[in-house]
């Protein structure tokens, strides 16, 4: 069952392995916002699927400053919403691709200006949703498998990017 919750951090010692990246630059007293599925698909400890973290935010920088005015984004997985206000602040348009109806409704006060498509990013190209529709950027923030880059290729437009984040971006940023 996906879970969305408020926790004020105490440190990384008693939290899931899986967790302790996700707030390795949080601060002690700090209160956060996660978004976890508390079945462990992934046999990792309650899986995290979006937090509002400083490494959240630090490590989604590489994708959110290629956005420009006016550009158009797919976003695979909505969790908590964390990117819509920095892509709306950039001028983007935000198409959100998500799974589970489940994570929505946890959503008290979704922004209506966010298109909202619901579906499983491995059946991508099934999605009458997506005929004829071209994005400037498709960026994947997801921890379940993607297996459709080249699916989601056929859906950039010319010059488009598709982003997928990683733990990677971390060093990227501090370079």
């Amino acid at each position: 069952m996906i879970k969305r919750e408020f926790i004020t951090f105490t440190g990384v010692d008693n939290m899931p392995n899986y967790w302790k990246e996700y707030f390795s630059m949080s601060q002690i007293g700090n209160t956060y916002e996660i978004l976890y599925n508390d079945e462990d698909p992934n046999g990792k400890g309650d899986t995290l699927i979006m937090s509002n973290t400083e490494y959240e935010y630090f490590t989604n920088q590489p994708f959110l400053k290629k956005i420009k005015e006016g550009d158009e984004i797919l976003s695979i997985g909505y969790g908590i919403g964390l990117i819509i206000p920095e892509v709306k602040e950039r001028g983007g348009k935000l198409t959100v691709l998500e799974k589970y109806q489940e994570v929505l409704d946890l959503e008290k006060n979704p922004d209506p200006t966010v298109e909202i498509i619901m579906g499983d990013v491995n059946q991508i190209e099934l999605n009458p949703a997506f005929e004829n529709r071209k994005f400037d950027i498709i960026f994947s923030d997801t921890s379940e498998k993607n297996n459709q880059k080249e699916a989601l290729k056929k859906l950039l437009k010319k010059d488009g990017e598709l982003v997928f984040w990683t733990h990677q971006f971390v060093k990227k940023c501090q370079n």
